[in-house]
This record gives C-alpha cells, structure tokens and sequence, in this order.
C-alpha cells in the first residue's frame, strides 16, 4: 500500500465505528442487520482502496450500492424512502455503466486488467482523455458532484 492508500484504509477503518457509535442510542427495527450493513460496506472500501485489478476495483466499488440501497430503504427517515433508495440505487448504476465501458475497453486495447501493468503502458492521448472522460462521469454520479446529483 503507497500511503495515500494507507490513510483511506485508516479513515474508512475510524470512520465506520464512529457511525456505529453516534447511532448507539437509538433504537431500530432489525439492528444487527444495520450494524452488518455498516461492516459491509467498511469491508467493501477497504477492499476498494488496496485492490490492484479495475475490474476488481469496479466490482467493490459497484458492491457498495447494496447495502447503501439497504440502508436507506430500511432505516431512511422519510417517508418516501423506498422511492430515494430507488432512485439512488438506479440513477448511480447508470451512471457506472461508462466506467464499465472504459474498464472493457481498456481491456479490448491492453488485454489485461491489471493496474500495474496498465500504468506502464502507453495508450495515446486522445484514448486517455476519452477513458477519462468515462471514469470522470462516473465518480461524478456517484460521489455526488454538482451537476451530475440528482
């Protein structure tokens, strides 16, 4: 791990006890379910963040949505919380769908899918900027970043 990998792993690994933490007074319906939502979701980052493949990278990071998509449906505040969790799962999994285009042809171009071996690798201007492109719409969406939020 380089070490801004390292302090990702350590915020995702202090970040997700302290939610535990704040929450520990009240009172939920099914709260192990919760808890076991909140540990996925930590073990998925880390695994985001020390992965060396993109396809696994893509895999982690697209995995997070389900328990997310769970934890709003479930313990939303709202009452129309069934329609933000479907919202939210659909409108970021379209918005994926470029970096799983981008990912695949990087793929078609390099036949690996290896991070490593890709930063070696000499792709062209103009394939860089398009893949990008396609990488940058999607964290946009999914982070989310004005104007691509809903």
């Amino acid at each position: 791990m380089d070490n801004i990998t390292m302090i990702f792993v350590l915020l995702t690994a202090v970040l997700i006890p302290i939610c535990i933490l704040v929450g520990y007074d009240t009172r939920r319906v099914q709260e192990t379910e919760y808890h076991v939502s909140l540990l996925v979701i930590e073990a998925l980052l880390i695994l985001v963040f020390t992965v060396l493949d993109i396809l696994g990278f893509y895999i982690f990071y697209e995995g997070v949505l389900i328990p997310v998509f769970y934890l709003i449906g479930v313990w939303g505040i709202r009452k129309q919380k069934i329609t933000a969790a479907m919202y939210f799962f659909f409108y970021t999994l379209i918005g994926s769908v470029m970096m799983l285009v981008s990912i695949i042809y990087i793929y078609t171009i390099s036949g690996t899918t290896d991070y490593i071996t890709l930063t070696t690798m000499e792709l062209g201007v103009e394939v860089e900027k398009i893949l990008f492109i396609g990488f940058m719409a999607s964290l946009a969406v999914k982070i989310p970043m004005y104007p691509f939020h809903v």
